[in-house]
């Protein structure tokens, strides 16, 4: 059966009116039934053995974790202004729980939302699911109520944004869900943009951890928010994300992703507190990432209920030493402008992995059925990229359209959350591998079109799961892309489509 049955003609116009953000169709959970297929998927980054993922998570090769190789700093200081050094340990920040097989499911209800919290991958709203939740879970108070969950079952991180516990419900209730694979990059992708915080990242990333604290040893970057007057809109790599306001409200000369380090001369041992020292000596190794927005406070992120923060003396009162360190920490940072080259975890020598080469095809919606197919309960699952496809009698047959990023039109990082944009856009002239990954009799293709859709300009074969094809570019870019997707009558299947650059 051919998956080209759509009529191209007038179709186009119809979804250029579609960009806007649109709801994925409404659909019932099925991920169940392929959730061990998560692994197949997942982009795994080899740890040394001797490293666990709950204690240290990402890839040796996560900027998180990596060193940077003769950096050199700018000139440009963090203003005092509304930036009080602090580290925030406490309401605004967060704790990772640890989750394992014993653990119940849980499901979280929406906040805001009668559906469910925001899936932010799946650009919709619906109840969630956490197949592993511990008991003693807290989020934070604050209003941003961050929590992760590090299943050890899945090895998938769960973040939670505006979490809080509903005891007239007696049920759980969040305003935001994402997820991250604990030995993936720690940061956003083109695949799966969003976070928690601002950046697009896990707040589990930069975390100065509880365990850390007992040894004075750290041994990743350190994630650091600022006030808006250090902001500058347009973030960064390894940043995805901003604030929705920050095109508005940033006024500063820092992007989202930066990244700031201290000196090689700076005198740690001048500072008074070992805590200090300690992150002294991490800022001048790995440095810090800036990653939120905050108002009137440069926080250095310590894990809820750690004792990084020695801003209280053994009798609870203010110790003014506390802040004096951090505020000479704050007033040496600089931005790093260049370095020669990146050092892994396990010491080796590596370059770090641009967005243009990795996988750029998420598998969510929306997507448009066929004449005779009508509108089955197929569902988009953030946890394993797949698109998963119900029991049928008669053949599904859909198919989505993506556009190009514009990055004249404003805020174009965000122009992927109307779900008909790329996050980052195929390379006019270069050679892509189309794989196909899933389970069951279903098969999806990949093509370009100009613009209008009036003509195919490239095209692969059907690829059933397991199965890999090229494709080409064109030298005048990929003005329209489609997914299509055919099941055939039969049990339930998935099937995802990653588009990476051929080496």
């Amino acid at each position: 059966m051919s998956l080209q049955v759509f009529d191209w003609s007038g179709d186009v116009q119809t979804d250029m009116v579609r960009r806007r953000v649109a709801a994925s169709i409404a659909i019932a959970p099925m991920v169940g039934g392929f959730a061990s297929l998560s692994s197949m998927v997942a982009h795994a980054k080899t740890q040394p053995k001797s490293v666990d993922l709950f204690e240290k998570p990402f890839s040796p090769r996560s900027l998180w974790n990596a060193k940077p190789l003769s950096p050199v700093l700018g000139n440009t200081a963090i203003p005092a202004t509304n930036n009080r050094a602090y580290l925030e340990q406490g309401q605004f920040s967060s704790r990772v729980f640890e989750a394992t097989s014993s653990d119940p499911a849980v499901s979280i209800a929406g906040a805001q939302d009668a559906r469910g919290p925001w899936v932010a991958d799946e650009l919709r709203n619906r109840k969630v699911v956490i197949p592993h939740f511990p008991a003693g879970t807290q989020p934070a108070t604050g209003t941003d109520g961050h929590c992760e969950i590090h299943d050890r079952v899945s090895g998938l991180i769960h973040s939670l944004y505006g979490m809080k516990y509903d005891a007239d419900a007696q049920t759980w209730r969040a305003k935001k869900y994402t997820v991250v694979e604990a030995n993936g990059s720690g940061w956003g992708s083109p695949e799966r943009p969003d976070g928690p915080r601002a950046a697009g990242v896990s707040t589990a990333g930069g975390l100065l951890r509880i365990h850390e604290a007992e040894s004075f040893e750290l041994s990743h970057a350190i994630a650091v928010a600022a006030d808006a007057n250090v902001l500058r809109s347009g973030p960064i790599f390894p940043a995805t994300l901003e604030d929705r306001d920050g095109g508005s409200r940033y006024t500063g000369p820092f992007a989202m992703g930066t990244l700031l380090m201290l000196p090689q001369d700076f005198d740690e041992a001048g500072l008074a507190f070992p805590h200090a020292r300690a992150i002294a000596r991490t800022l001048k190794t790995f440095g810090a990432r800036l990653v939120d927005q905050t108002f009137g406070t440069f926080a250095f992120y310590g894990e809820i209920g750690g004792t990084w923060s020695q801003s209280r003396n053994a009798i609870g009162a203010w110790d003014s030493g506390w802040a004096a360190d951090l505020t000479r920490i704050r007033d040496a940072l600089r931005p790093v402008l260049s370095v020669k080259g990146w050092v892994d975890a396990n010491g080796a020598r590596f370059a770090p992995e641009a967005w243009a080469d990795m996988n750029l095809l998420s598998m969510r919606g929306p997507w448009t059925f066929a004449n005779g197919t009508g509108r089955p309960d197929c569902d988009f699952d953030t946890a394993s990229g797949l698109l998963t496809l119900p029991a049928s009698d008669q053949p599904l047959v859909c198919r989505k359209l993506l556009y190009p990023r514009v990055d004249a039109l404003p805020a174009g990082w965000f122009k992927w959350q109307n779900a008909m944009r790329w996050y980052t856009n195929p390379q006019a002239g270069s050679v892509y591998r189309v794989i196909a990954s899933g389970a069951g009799e279903c098969e999806a293709s990949f093509e370009i079109r100009t613009g209008d859709g009036a003509q195919r300009l490239a095209t692969t074969r059907a690829l059933r799961p397991g199965e890999t094809d090229w494709i080409t570019v064109p030298r005048d870019g990929a003005p329209l892309c489609a997914v299509h997707v055919l099941k055939r009558p039969g049990p339930a299947a998935a099937i995802r489509l990653q588009v990476l650059k051929a080496l």
